[in-house]
């Protein structure tokens, strides 16, 4: 089956490009036209309308990838291709390491030069960016974001919908409560409750 991405601005052409170098055809990107989305692999590369993927059967014909960064809107993309009977699929770089031993659910994207160590558990529909890690025998609920150049060491425990901003670090065997966000650049020593917003270094909440 050929893939389509669900998104149409930068993270989606980032999704394509893995897809491309997985060995993925991919078949269109759904949403709206975006004359300044540039980031396609392939010029044939055709938009197809929310209405039309969602509300007929193509939905049923392609394999799904999830394009969007933002987590609101990604978990609510991923439901609908889950309830609809649709394929979610998991797109992991060629140049990405993931452990044997590890485990990765439905939607999640693991980008070029990504590592996932043995025994890690990532959800479903999450983002794990370029250069990042998830260090052995972390786990990760659906919908978590790690993004680019961000550690998490090992033995940690992110709830649903956490944001690890860029370039943070997670110090080993801390929990983090869904929907937390450990901003960019901060260092975190202690574990967060949820919905706790923590910055700096070390990290405090705010």
């Amino acid at each position: 089956m050929e893939l389509v991405i669900l998104g149409t601005a930068g993270h989606a052409g980032v999704v394509a490009e893995a897809a491309v170098a997985s060995g993925w055809t991919v078949g269109g990107f759904v949403g709206p036209r975006d004359p300044n989305f540039t980031a396609s692999p392939s010029k044939s590369f055709a938009p197809i309308s929310d209405e039309e993927f969602f509300g007929g059967n193509l939905i049923k014909m392609y394999c799904v990838a999830i394009g969007v960064g933002n987590q609101q809107l990604k978990r609510q993309l991923a439901t609908m291709v889950i309830d609809l009977g649709g394929a979610l699929t998991s797109i992991i770089h060629p140049r990405a390491y993931v452990s044997n031993g590890a485990q990765i659910g439905a939607g999640t994207f693991i980008a070029a030069g990504a590592v996932v160590s043995a025994n890690a558990s990532i959800g479903r529909f999450c983002i794990i960016n370029t250069l990042s890690s998830v260090d052995h025998d972390s786990e990760l609920d659906d919908g978590v974001q790690v993004c680019p150049g961000a550690h998490l060491a090992g033995h940690v425990k992110c709830g649903a919908d956490v944001f690890i901003g860029s370039g943070a670090v997670v110090t080993p065997g801390l929990s983090i409560g869904r929907q937390a966000v450990v901003g960019a650049g901060a260092i975190l020593l202690t574990s967060l409750d949820p919905g706790v917003r923590a910055f700096g270094c070390p990290a405090k909440p705010r």
